[in-house]
């Protein structure tokens, strides 16, 4: 009734009225849809009034839209077209779209053409256009921007993607090929895995998004890159997508010159061990310690002390550091089992390696050699385990750093 009366409404109305108006389960014939439309053209045209515009437009249309809705999304799309501002396309029911900026002026050229990504791998043209986006909107600004959405989407759980919104999560990662910084570089592999998991009578999430973070992360090749891969091998059930994982860990190693075996132990990240195989800070009295033996964790102590939690000056003074200690405990836990089952396989194949090789990615390792300390070795036929100083056989013989080796058989 208020609506019919041509009450003016404000953006702010407007775009409440209209997010009221999306967020409806079922529609019904007696809705004033003529007397919305009217009101919301009176308004003055917002960044916020023209999402929501398109937002209703999405729903109104879907696939079991019947007459009346069709003929007022046509009057959505005719109200949007008058209007010589694109908007991004945006689909509802996505939790992580909360964190897009389309509201922001200035990240809408960035949005427009990250929804403008067409093909496996974008054309050149495409790549130097979003560059020039990039630098105009600011590098360190967009890889916040990057990394907030992508790692909202990787965390958040659900079904499957919309088209228009899987086209944005793509063109972002497109938009960040060349940053190859561990954060980035497991925010692909975390949103490669959110994408591949499958959804009830449906498949995966988003094949397409999924695909991109496999070929970037392929392409990247670097240490933390192969290790997302390895882990991503071991976790996804999708088998079209283990293919695609298993081709872009081969096109790594063949570009790097290795065998694949030489380039997953070449590649095995430290995580920021370091060579005793520990992670330390200290942050004023304040110091935190992650240990991976017997089990991965972050010990905190304050004033020398150990302390039973996260103490409470960490929380209050130093949230960002605190962020960084828990993302590196999520990661060794995510890793560590990827590498404890390649050490199991290793058994099939009966790999030798020569000691130099084994000392620096296995024994000396700052990450495996937690794992490669508590096992039984061969060296040159002498069956060998580590004694909390070297490597000893069965008669406490310390052996030298020489020959061939392999892991002990039982």
């Amino acid at each position: 009734t208020l609506i019919r009366r041509k009450i003016a409404l404000s953006a702010v109305d407007a775009a409440a009225l209209l997010a009221l108006l999306t967020e409806l389960h079922e529609f019904s014939h007696w809705y004033p849809w003529r007397a919305v439309l009217r009101a919301v053209e009176g308004v003055d045209r917002e960044p916020e009034v023209a999402v929501m515009l398109r937002r209703l437009r999405t729903v109104l249309a879907g696939k079991d839209a019947f007459a009346q809705q069709r003929r007022f999304a046509r009057a959505i799309d005719r109200v949007l077209s008058a209007s010589d501002e694109p908007e991004v396309e945006s689909e509802p029911g996505e939790p992580w779209t909360a964190v897009v900026p389309y509201e922001e002026r200035d990240a809408l050229p960035l949005l427009l053409h990250a929804q403008s990504v067409r093909g496996t791998r974008p054309s050149r043209t495409w790549r130097r256009k979003a560059a020039k986006l990039v630098e105009a909107y600011g590098n360190d600004r967009f890889a916040k921007l990057a990394l907030r959405v992508l790692g909202q989407a990787a965390r958040t759980s659900g079904g499957t993607v919309g088209e228009r919104n899987g086209d944005l999560l793509k063109g972002l990662l497109w938009m960040a090929r060349d940053r190859r910084d561990a954060d980035t570089v497991r925010t692909w592999g975390a949103l490669a895995e959110a994408m591949f998991r499958k959804v009830p009578g449906v498949g995966a999430r988003s094949t397409k998004v999924g695909n991109a973070c496999v070929l970037l992360l392929g392409e990247a090749g670097t240490p933390e890159a192969v290790a997302q891969l390895e882990r991503l091998e071991t976790r996804v059930r999708y088998a079209a997508a283990r293919r695609r994982i298993r081709r872009a860990l081969s096109g790594a190693a063949e570009r790097a010159g290795l065998t694949r075996l030489d380039l997953e132990e070449a590649a095995t990240p430290d995580l920021g061990f370091d060579a005793d195989g520990r992670w330390r800070r200290q942050w004023g009295e304040v110091a935190c310690e992650v240990r991976v033996v017997p089990s991965i964790e972050a010990v905190w102590s304050k004033g020398g002390k150990r302390c039973r939690s996260v103490p409470a000056v960490v929380r209050r003074k130093y949230a960002a550091e605190l962020r960084t200690v828990r993302a590196l405990v999520r990661e060794a836990r995510r890793i560590l089992p990827v590498q404890r089952a390649r050490l199991e396989g290793l058994l099939l194949i009966e790999r030798e390696w020569p000691f130099e090789a084994f000392a620096e990615h296995y024994l000396d390792h700052p990450l495996m050699r937690h794992l490669a300390r508590r096992l039984v070795w061969i060296v040159d036929g002498r069956a060998v385990c580590w004694n909390g100083e070297e490597l000893v056989d069965s008669a406490e013989r310390p052996v030298g750093r020489e020959g061939w080796v392999s892991l002990w058989h039982p």
